[in-house]
């Protein structure tokens, strides 16, 4: 069978992973291919496979319905109609989009420090446009389909890693207790590919999204992002999903 590890990218579907290896010792796939990865992260993909372990799938995605073991699958995509249940990793949609320019910048072009006029431009066409389907219709096609109770926000993961793996885990009707309680620390993942893991702040959009792009995000997802439970404020974020 397969349950599906969904999110809009750099929404914390790495991060949630590498939790499920670390302390509860499972492996997971992806819907990517290894080959197309390693052309994206030539220097650091050995590692990340390793880091989040990751095996590479041997067969079509589409006969693992039917099999018997436990997939976790990643995927960014939007969902199918499958029926599988699935994890869904929710993020402030201003936190990951800025997160997605930088993540783009360096994967496609190679640049990992941008000037400001190229990364506010790049931002500006990941707020617009619709990789994945963009950020508000990728996060609300799994909200609709899974419901709320099977999301994971990605500032409940940092605060509180362990527990709220468990929990979800539990969820989905897993019992397996946690064989090691110590998450990697942030410094630890940014050691090991620090162009990827950058920040480890979950606030640290406010620094990188200048006002008008705010504006612009909140003009064409406000409406998901209040819906996850996040406020259009810039002072403060609305705890929990409602």
């Amino acid at each position: 069978m397969i349950i599906w590890l969904a999110s809009y990218p750099r929404s914390g579907n790495t991060l949630f992973r590498i939790l499920l290896h670390r302390l509860f010792g499972f492996q997971t796939y992806s819907v990517y291919s290894a080959a197309s990865a390693a052309e994206r992260m030539p220097d650091d993909n050995d590692r990340m496979m390793r880091l989040v372990g990751q095996s590479e799938l041997e067969t079509d995605v589409g006969l693992l319905h039917s099999s018997s073991g436990v997939h976790f699958v990643k995927t960014h995509d939007l969902p199918g109609d499958d029926g599988s249940p699935a994890v869904v990793l929710v993020r402030d949609g201003r936190a990951a989009v800025v997160s997605y320019a930088y993540f783009l910048l360096k994967t496609e072009r190679g640049i990992e420090e941008p000037e400001r006029d190229l990364f506010e431009t790049t931002l500006e066409q990941v707020i617009m446009g619709d990789a994945y389907g963009g950020w508000s219709r990728n996060v609300k096609a799994w909200i609709d389909r899974v419901g709320q109770p099977n999301i994971v926000r990605y500032e409940d993961l940092i605060a509180d890693p362990v527990n709220i793996a468990a929990a979800a885990l539990r969820r989905l009707g897993f019992r397996e207790e946690a064989k090691d309680t110590v998450p990697p620390s942030f410094q630890e993942l940014h050691a090991s590919i620090r162009w990827f893991f950058r920040r480890g702040k979950p606030e640290s959009w406010r620094d990188d999204m200048p006002s008008h792009l705010e504006e612009l995000f909140v003009e064409r997802h406000g409406e998901t992002l209040v819906q996850l439970g996040y406020s259009l404020r810039t002072s403060s974020s609305v705890p929990g999903v409602k």
